[in-house]
């Protein structure tokens, strides 16, 4: 905010100078198929915008691409308690927001949420997409492969130190955790 600028209060939003996009608020649920039987499946909001909006739907086996990202949980501040106040002297420093203790809230929580950039839906109708390539059999994946690239991985296969280069290449900002890479 500009400290020049008096008003602390009276906001209105500009239409024409704002950019709207939209948005999507899913949530990504585990397999019931991958979790120990008598468990309950741990659940994580997902944030779509754009053009990844509406690109799965309910029920639907997605992968999502993107960031982990924390926010403040402020889902405590609605409830039906009495309104918090702030205190603000004229021409002096604020006290700060007040009826907090009111509606029973001592501190301001967070939690995660998972901004995708990318969905990927595993639904039939959508062109199934196996990102694990779990149903591949090596000969197929080969026969993919062009000259070139099998005239590469055969070139590759005589280098020295393969693992070690191939391990590093993974994530270079990061060192060391080879096994792991």
């Amino acid at each position: 905010s500009d400290p020049q600028c008096g008003n602390r209060k009276d906001w209105t939003l500009d239409v024409s100078r704002s950019k709207f996009v939209d948005w999507q608020k899913c949530r990504a649920q585990e397999n019931s198929s991958d979790i120990p039987p008598g468990s309950m499946p741990r659940s994580i909001d997902v944030i779509l915008r754009n053009e990844t909006c509406e690109r799965c739907k309910p029920g639907d086996n997605a992968s999502f691409t993107g960031t982990l990202i924390v926010v403040p949980d402020v889902s405590q501040y609605y409830s039906k308690a009495p309104k918090m106040i702030r205190n603000t002297a004229p021409g002096g420093p604020s006290d700060g927001v007040t009826g907090i203790k009111a509606i029973g809230v001592r501190e301001l929580n967070y939690r995660l949420v998972f901004l995708a950039n990318s969905v990927s839906s595993h639904a039939k109708q959508f062109g199934y997409s196996d990102i694990r390539g779990d149903d591949d059999d090596a000969e197929d994946v080969v026969a993919n492969f062009s000259t070139a690239e099998r005239e590469q991985i055969i070139k590759m296969k005589e280098t020295t130190k393969l693992y070690e280069r191939m391990s590093n290449s993974i994530a270079p900002n990061i060192y060391g955790h080879e096994e792991i890479k």
